[in-house]
């Protein structure tokens, strides 16, 4: 540009020199701020005519679109309506091209300032903007600020050839916006306490210093510093309720580094931060194992005297009255409300003015202000103690709350039919609410770290709540259930509390004060709980308050609260934190060794069979990539823009719930959509989430949550060691029979459907069937058995077709060779496996058998559950004929033998018949209970008019043939306590003599057919004595088979599958007793609440999937309160899905396959579905790697107690690897471990399970155990060397024409086999 080309310019566009104004007024360029500049290039000349390269000059946006390069257009125009519409200001000027196109010949340098909404002087013009001129200018302002640089050198037009310029640190601090809401939550800042400097008695600053002193009163145990620290914040939240700067809003910083505040989702920016009011109240967070209930106990302790404001109201005063005042006060307050009461009441507008009152005594004085400020005089004073104290408990403060606005005081009309005040009564106790199987666990940790000081009221399940003036004024905490204070939402006509009428009880005759004892009646259906003004509401296990659609939500919005807390190591389903002492767990050993082995296998075989497969190669090598490399990318591969998942959103929303509805945040329940529009929003924006939204969640998060990150509580807290373990075990010899056939039904349906199709078990369409093929395959890994033994004789039946068919669709290129080969490998095995007699007999028993050596046969014969044609079977290894046994007869058969020594072999024969008769007859009246018949009829796939000739049949003989059972039982169960008669009283000492010369004193039981179950009883053995063991199963079966094997050893456990009230229980004798040694728990019982530190060794019978439900299981033994090192170990079958799996979460774990910290489902990891479509059959295995050997009669209640000659004792082993395979041994190898169980003392009664009236569903179709019992007929004999009472027995008795669903508890459905496809 000439200068005199850049003079004329500068004469007609007035150029703004820095400092002086752009314009004058509002409108001037230091109310603004400066982002950045756009640098846009052209070829066009004449923008030298709207800036020159001297000056910055003002930029109007016309003509611009017509003189820039094509691409910048849609920007122009952009920029055009946000100048129109004053949302930005720019200035520009012109430089020499620095592009490296040579089609441009100018490049045009546009500084941007944003305006602020709160511009000062405009009359609020900038907020008052219609909606269709907002929304486009938010997509405007998100694209225009992606294109500005922040480089101060180009702000100042100093451009130059290196352009384009490497920009400078955003507007927005970006550090956590590469965060998932896992890492956010986890990396939330720890709770910083300020001692305010007012320190007052009882006031904040005071009590701050108390608790950080450890000075609370009535609190018996000593915290922790961050206990202490975390108390002392959630007391201020409660009690410095200020204004606080707007979570939703984001420091953006200028370029002259002002700072300015700026909201992500609606792109406004602010010059000022807006204050909104706080929460009293939040959600206590703490890590899983911390003490959060400690925390609350001592925030309720420090408080414990404190009174509620009432209900906010901007028209109503609502001042604290008590009966005294009420009645007899007769200063303004008082005064003002009894004639505001009685302006609505048709006796109080006749009456008129009230008469002149009687001025209080100072007792009276002193009484009614004793009760308004409970805090100033403390429970140190003499009221218990004076003759004022029912004065004083009958003086409850309330307050009337009116639901319509107020008329003015004196007005003497009113509508008679206007709703009255409701009396609502102040308290200063909190309402906690807990998970059923945590109240008594709740009501220990107050009797535990409590003295006498907080009086507690639990209320039980069917308990009727007190009046409410009695709840208000007797007790600190109220103590309920989640179900049962749901209940109370059906009591919720509050509209029936309105009475313009007020109470006139009498003042008790010769009382010195005038407190009337008011015996009024509570208004029925409205509950108690309605018409209490509450101090603090705590909901333990808080999760529950995110779904605001339940009868315990809906009575949360109903209560008055004035301090809410969520009580929660999980806030929702995928956000936790459970990183607390994992510093003490060694760092895992690498196993991503594994899955690059397993891949390149894969793609080896997918290259060799290339030709065969066709066009459909391709895509599955593309989809085995994306499992292992793509959708899983290394922990350095950062992405450039995290995208947040579905299950974010869902955790997002649930946040939100918790916010606007039960913790009732100002800005948020004002606005119950807020939280969605400005929080979740912007950060599932499908571009990834907007600058500044990531800071504006982590924002509103510290602001209502109380939380330690892991480094700062461990700083304090160290937990013992944890170590963890896989432990690699090889399938018992029938148990690999079974894994096989279920393997082969899958190599049928692969081939049988050509792996595409609605048929082909991987089809999206059959993700039921999937889920319950992988369950099957995980009990099959402990034991599994089916009625119909897997079809094996139809599959050979079939196996001829299979041949011809698969013949056909390899020469047809329809199925690859390796699939040829493995369908004439699981052929194969179908006919092995139909021709083994004892594999088959197993399968029509759903028990785990032991093997039992020296066993007489002729008694063998008579107690055994397996047909005649399964006799003596050979050991492979060693040679040694044994036979199978389940674990109840053998126990059965053991306390017979104990009872009477000295039975021959003839006697011991005949009891044997008796009980297996006593069995069939049991089984016989099950199986024709109505429900179980009308189950079997259902599902058995005979014809419809077969069915229903039968069913008229049955419905006339069933009852005669039902009491005929039960006449033929009764007698059988005669004959068999007629045996049991004890002729043979002899002492303890000479019975055990005795039993040496017994049949069976060379007994021993060895193995089970469940390698697992065999490891589990090893571990047992080795360390019961020293340390107590938690077993985890998601299947309630396979605890049962460990119970029963339990059993058999005299090993005293408890087993919980049922209520929340058994489970407590259970939990508590465990933690008291140290009789149990040994705890069987589902795998959903593990998730929350529950504390057993005096156990210290976890056995997870399967892998679990998702790491955080593992964790949460471990947490509750590694915790707080745990002295001892921790052992976990998880049981996988070698090269199975289970090893597989193990191997594949750890690299999840590691990698960034775990969206938020939540792994996906395991029927939907690509890589599992991979390993599942791919089937491989197990070899015949070596000899087991752990050997069991005990005698029968030596046991926990036997006084046999010899044990067998050459039994050596278990060696013990300590593996250092996360990961550990128990190797096959040669039988020539020494080091077999062979462990025998000595008998221990009995102290308690060994409590009894029986696997009878299991549902198994095969094919849909129910099976029931044929041994089936009602009543566990050896309980007398299982007692007798215990406790005399029965009380303690956990058996239930239950009469002999018992429903089926009454027979057994808890009855326990069996997972199917392996669904079948029908054929293509």
């Amino acid at each position: 540009m000439s200068t005199s080309q850049s003079e004329s310019c500068c004469a007609a566009s007035s150029p703004i020199v820095p400092g002086n104004d752009y314009q004058a007024g509002p409108y001037n360029l230091t109310h603004f701020l400066p982002v950045g500049t756009l640098v846009l290039h052209s070829s066009n000349s004449s923008v030298s005519m709207i800036s020159c390269s001297r000056h910055w000059h003002a930029h109007s946006g016309h003509q611009l679109s017509a003189l820039l390069a094509p691409e910048n257009i849609k920007l122009a125009g952009q920029i055009d309506f946000l100048l129109s519409h004053k949302f930005i200001v720019a200035t520009c000027r012109s430089a020499a091209n620095v592009s490296s196109s040579t089609e441009y010949t100018t490049t045009l340098l546009i500084r941007i300032y944003l305006i602020p909404f709160d511009l000062a002087n405009v009359e609020g013009a900038l907020r008052r903007r219609d909606e269709t001129i907002l929304s486009p200018a938010r997509r405007y302002l998100r694209s225009l600020l992606l294109q500005v640089t922040r480089d101060y050198n180009v702000w100042k037009g100093k451009i130059s050839a290196t352009f384009p310029p490497t920009a400078t640190q955003s507007f927005i601090s970006s550090d956590t916006d590469g965060q998932s809401l896992a890492e956010l939550y986890n990396t939330l800042a720890s709770p910083v306490v300020v001692v305010p400097k007012n320190h007052i008695p009882a006031g904040l600053g005071s009590l701050t210093l108390n608790i950080l002193q450890q000075s609370i009163e009535g609190l018996r145990s000593k915290l922790h510093g961050y206990q202490r620290r975390s108390v002392a914040r959630m007391v201020q939240q409660e009690l410095n309720p200020s204004a606080c700067p707007d979570p939703l809003y984001v420091p953006m910083q200028g370029l002259d580094s002002r700072v300015f505040y700026f909201q992500p989702a609606s792109m406004e920016i602010l010059q000022t931060r807006p204050m909104v009011s706080q929460s009293r109240g939040g959600i206590l967070c703490e890590e899983l194992g911390t003490g959060k209930t400690v925390m609350i106990l001592a925030l309720i302790l420090a408080t414990i005297d404190q009174l509620p404001t009432p209900e906010e109201s901007v028209l109503d005063p609502r001042p604290i009255l008590t009966p005294l005042a009420f009645r007899h006060f007769p200063s303004e307050p008082f005064a003002d409300a009894r004639r505001r009461l009685a302006a609505g009441s048709s006796s109080g507008r006749r009456r008129g003015s009230e008469a002149p009152r009687r001025m209080p005594s100072l007792v009276e004085i002193l009484l009614h202000y004793a009760r308004v400020n409970p805090t100033v005089v403390g429970r140190s004073s003499n009221f218990p103690t004076s003759g004022l104290w029912n004065a004083y408990q009958r003086n409850t403060p309330f307050y009337h709350h009116y639901e319509e606005e107020p008329l003015e005081v004196l007005r003497t009309s009113r509508n008679k039919s206007a709703q009255g005040p409701r009396v609502m009564f102040i308290t200063s106790a909190t309402l906690v609410i807990v998970p059923p199987n945590l109240l008594n666990q709740w009501e220990g940790e107050i009797n535990k770290h409590c003295d006498e000081t907080p009086k507690c009221f639990i209320v039980g399940e069917n308990a009727k709540l007190p009046e409410a003036r009695d709840l208000a004024n007797l007790y600190d905490i109220i103590l309920m259930t989640h179900s049962r204070f749901a209940r109370e939402a059906g009591e919720k006509k509050v509209e029936g509390l309105g009475s313009w009428t007020t109470c006139n009880c009498a003042v008790p005759a010769g009382s010195s004060v005038r407190v009337p004892a008011c015996k009024c009646k509570g208004i029925d259906g409205v509950s108690p709980l309605l018409q209490i003004r509450w101090k603090r509401l705590v909901i333990d296990e808080g999760h529950v308050a995110a779904t605001t659609t339940t009868n315990l939500m809906m009575l949360v919005k109903s209560l008055s609260v004035e301090r809410r807390w969520i009580v929660t190591g999980t806030p929702t389903t995928n956000l936790m934190g459970l990183s607390f002492g994992e510093r003490s767990k060694p760092n895992p050993t690498d196993t991503s060794e594994a899955i690059s082995q397993a891949l390149e296998r894969k793609l080896r075989y997918l290259a060799d069979h290339d030709s065969e497969r066709g066009d459909d190669s391709d895509d599955e090598l593309r989809d085995i990539l994306n499992g292992f490399s793509l959708e899983y990318p290394e922990d350095d591969v950062q992405p450039k823009q995290r995208q947040w998942s579905r299950t974010s959103r869902e955790d997002l929303t649930k946040l939100g719930n918790m916010l606007s509805h039960f913790l009732q945040v100002p800005q948020f329940a004002a606005n119950s959509s807020l939280f969605a529009s400005h929080v979740i929003a912007p950060l599932m924006d499908p571009s990834g989430p907007l600058a500044g939204s990531v800071r504006v969640l982590r924002q509103v998060m510290e602001s209502v949550m109380v939380r330690h990150r892991v480094e700062d509580v461990e700083r304090e807290v160290t937990l013992p060691p944890l170590q963890q373990e896989t432990v690699l075990l090889d399938l018992d010899p029938y148990a690999v029979i079974t894994y096989n056939i279920m393997q082969s039904a899958i190599v049928t349906n692969v081939v049988d459907s050509e792996r595409v199709g609605s048929d082909y078990l991987l089809h999206p369409n059959n993700a039921k069937e999937l889920h319950q093929l992988i369950e099957n395959i995980s009990q099959a890994m402990f034991w599994h058995v089916d009625e119909t033994v897997f079809l094996v004789d139809e599959r050979v039946g079939e196996s001829q077709r299979y041949r011809e068919s698969s013949s056909r669709k390899l020469a047809e290129g329809k199925i690859t060779h390796n699939d040829f080969e493995m369908l004439h490998r699981a052929l194969e095995f179908t006919s092995a496996a139909a021709s083994n007699t004892v594999w088959r007999a197993l399968n029509m028993h759903p028990n785990v058998f032991n093997r039992v050596y020296n066993m007489p046969i002729p008694i063998y014969q008579a107690w055994s559950h397996l047909p005649s044609n399964v006799g003596q079977i050979h050991n492979s290894q060693s040679g040694e004929p044994y036979h199978l046994m389940i674990p109840e007869r053998l126990k059965t058969l053991r306390n017979y033998v104990i009872k009477k020594p000295l039975s021959s072999v003839a006697r011991i024969i005949e009891y044997g018949e008796v009980v297996a008769d006593e069995d069939r007859r049991r089984h016989q009246i099950h199986m024709s209970t109505p429900r179980v018949k009308k189950a079997m009829k259902e599902h058995d796939p005979m014809d419809r008019d077969v069915r229903r000739t039968n069913a008229k049949a049955d419905s006339t003989s069933s009852f005669a043939g039902r009491g005929d059972s039960v006449k033929k039982l009764i007698e059988t169960e005669a004959k068999r306590k007629a045996l049991e008669a004890d002729d043979q009283n002899g002492h303890v000492l000479m019975r055990n003599d005795l039993c040496r010369s017994s049949p069976l004193a060379g007994v021993e039981i060895r193995n089970s057919t469940s390698s697992k179950l065999n490891y589990i009883l090893n571990e047992i053995q080795l360390y019961s004595s020293t340390s107590k063991f938690l077993v985890f199963s998601k299947s309630p079966l396979t605890l049962m088979y460990i119970a029963e094997a339990l059993g058999v050893l005299g090993v005293h456990y408890k087993l919980t599958s049922r209520g929340a009230k058994v489970l407590h229980q259970d939990v508590t004798t465990f933690e008291t007793s140290e009789t149990y040694r040994v705890f069987l728990m589902e795998l959903k019982h593990g998730a929350r609440g529950l504390n057993l530190v005096t156990a210290s060794r976890i056995i997870f019978c399967e892998p679990v999937w998702q790491a955080d439900v593992e964790t949460q299981a471990i947490k509750r033994v590694h915790r707080i309160g745990q002295v001892s090192p921790v052992s976990v170990k998880t049981l996988a079958i070698r090269s199975t899905a289970e090893e597989f799996m193990v191997q594949r979460r750890e690299d999840l774990k590691r990698g960034r396959g775990a969206s938020n910290g939540k792994l996906p489902n395991l029927a939907d990891d690509i890589s599992m579905r991979d390993f599942i479509a791919h089937p491989t059959f197990l070899p015949d295995p070596g000899p087991p790697s752990v050997q069991l050997r005990y005698p029968l009669l030596s046991s926990s209640s036997s006084p046999c107690g010899s044990s067998p000659a050459g039994a050596s004792t278990p060696s013990r082993s300590s593996p250092s690897d996360s990961t550990h395979s128990v190797s096959p041994a040669s039988p020539s190898n020494s080091a077999v471990r062979t462990i025998r169980i000595p008998g221990l003392k009995r102290k308690a009664p060994t409590e009894t399970h029986s696997l009878g009236s299991l549902y198994i569903a095969v094919q849909k179709r129910p099976y029931i155990h044929p041994e089936s019992t009602v009543k566990s007929r050896y309980d007398s004999d299982d007692r007798q060397e215990g406790p005399s009472s029965s009380s303690n027995s956990e058996t239930r008795t239950y009469s002999v024409g018992a429903d089926a669903d009454e027979m057994m508890q808890p009855q326990l459905k069996r997972p199917r086999v392996a669904v079948r496809f029908s054929s293509s």
